[in-house]
Formats: C-alpha cells, sequence, structure tokens
C-alpha cells in the first residue's frame, strides 16, 4: 500500500516537470512572438516613406493594429499567468504530499497504518486529478490559442510584406524621378544653349543694322536727316497705336483674355 502510494507521488512529479516544461515552451513562443513583433514596429519605424505616399490615415491605421496585437498579447499573458498560479497550487500540494514520513516501522502496521495509507491514497488520487484537470485546461487553452497565434503570426508576416513592397516601390518611383531630373537637366542646357544662339545672332544682326545706320547718315544732308527722323517718329506713333488698339482687343474688357491683362 505505501509503495502504491509513493509511485503515485514519483508520477505526480513527473507530471509536474511535464507541466514546467509545457510552461517554459509557452512562455519562449510568446517571448519569440514578441520580439517579431518588436523588430517588424522597428524596422516600419526605420521606413523612410515620403508623405505622399504613406498618408496619416494609414498610420493611425497601422497603430490601431498594433495596438490589436497589444491586447491580444496581454490576455495570452493574463491567461498564462492564471495557468502558472494554478500550477503553482497543485504543486506545492504535491511537495506538501511527497514530505510525509516515509520511516515507518514494520513491527507497528496495523490499522492505523492501514487508515494512514488510505488518506495518503485519497490525497494523492484527490492532486492527481487536479493535476489532470490543470493540464486538459493548459492544453484545451493552447489549443483554443493557437488560432489567435498563427493569425497573429500572418498578420505580421502580412505587415512586413506590404512594407517590403512599398519600399520597393519607393525605390522605382526615385529611379523614375532621377531619370525625369536627367531629361530635365538635359532639355535645360539644350534651351539655354539655343537661347545664347539666338541672343549672340540678335546682337550680331543688331550691331550690323547699326553700323549701315550710321553709314547711311553720313551720306545724308541735315536736312534729309531730320526727314528721317520726322518719318522714324511717325512711323513709331503709328506701331504705338497699332499696339494699343491690338491690346485692347485682346486684352480689354471686350476681349478674349482681359482676365490676363494683370498678369
Amino acid at each position: 500500500m505505501k509503495h502504491s502510494s509513493r509511485t503515485r507521488l514519483n508520477d505526480e512529479k513527473n507530471d509536474h516537470f511535464t507541466i514546467e516544461d509545457e510552461n517554459d515552451r509557452v512562455d519562449n513562443f510568446l517571448e519569440s512572438l514578441k520580439t517579431t513583433k518588436t523588430i517588424a514596429q522597428e524596422k516600419m519605424k526605420k521606413k523612410d516613406y515620403p508623405k505622399k505616399i504613406i498618408t496619416e490615415a494609414e498610420l493611425e491605421m497601422n497603430d490601431r493594429k498594433i495596438d490589436q496585437y497589444n491586447e491580444i498579447i496581454s490576455e495570452m499573458k493574463r491567461k498564462k499567468e492564471e495557468i502558472k498560479s494554478k500550477i503553482k497550487d497543485v504543486s506545492q500540494s504535491i511537495s506538501d504530499i511527497s514530505q510525509f514520513p516515509n520511516d515507518y516501522d514494520d513491527d507497528y502496521e496495523n490499522d492505523t497504518d492501514s487508515e494512514l495509507d488510505d488518506q495518503d491514497d485519497e490525497l494523492t488520487q484527490t492532486f492527481s486529478d487536479k493535476v489532470n484537470k490543470c493540464q486538459k485546461k493548459l492544453a484545451s487553452m493552447q489549443k483554443s490559442l493557437a488560432p489567435k497565434l498563427n493569425k497573429l503570426k500572418q498578420k505580421i508576416q502580412i505587415e512586413q510584406e506590404k512594407a517590403r513592397d512599398k519600399k520597393k516601390q519607393i525605390e522605382e518611383r526615385k529611379k523614375l524621378n532621377d531619370k525625369i531630373n536627367q531629361k530635365i537637366h538635359a532639355m535645360k542646357q539644350k534651351r539655354q544653349k539655343e537661347e545664347e544662339l539666338r541672343k549672340a545672332k540678335l546682337e550680331k544682326e543688331n550691331r550690323a543694322r547699326y553700323q549701315d545706320t550710321l553709314k547711311m547718315l553720313e551720306t545724308m544732308t541735315p536736312k534729309q536727316k531730320e526727314m528721317h527722323c520726322q518719318g522714324l517718329m511717325v512711323e513709331n506713333q503709328s506701331l504705338k497705336r497699332e499696339i494699343f488698339r491690338l491690346d485692347s482687343m485682346i486684352y480689354g474688357k471686350s476681349g478674349k483674355y482681359h482676365i490676363w491683362k494683370d498678369i
């Protein structure tokens, strides 16, 4: 009778070690999940997203998702602590049982010993039932939490993939912007060169026209010069009137582009 009770106590101790191992496995899994989430958050924080690509609404959505993940992890930690507390109570009870005196004298094995053995067996069976119940509850909770943990892992993986895709898009847009900037720079240089050539040509033509005018004035008499100046003044007034007429026609109140007059 005594031998059977001690055997059950040893079995209870082995069950206790199994529960602790299982508890450590849950701790390690939650810690790895937390580490994965932290790494994902740090990587997302280190990303340099332009404001035009990631909006404030998207950032708020990411914050809400992170809050949801934190709530799920907090709930799992709370349930884990409840299980650890129950296992600790059962383990303490088993430890108390294991300290029962076992150095009975064979000469005094009588009805009192039998009664103690029966009580020992009853207590051992009671705590064995509690341990089994806790083990079943732990297995049930792990089974119920497994889909949530897997779903959380999948969400983190999806967010990481989205972050990689956005980074790839940013790099592609940067390359495209670089190409566009190169084309714009080349067009500016070409236009500047054409403008410089046009200005040089106009300056050359103006200098030649000015020299021709000087030569013509040198051959004129004072009276011819005076008549030439009067003709230029008349032509200038005529051009001014024509410019005013065109300006009124285009930019006047009845003109098509009058709203552009002050631009």
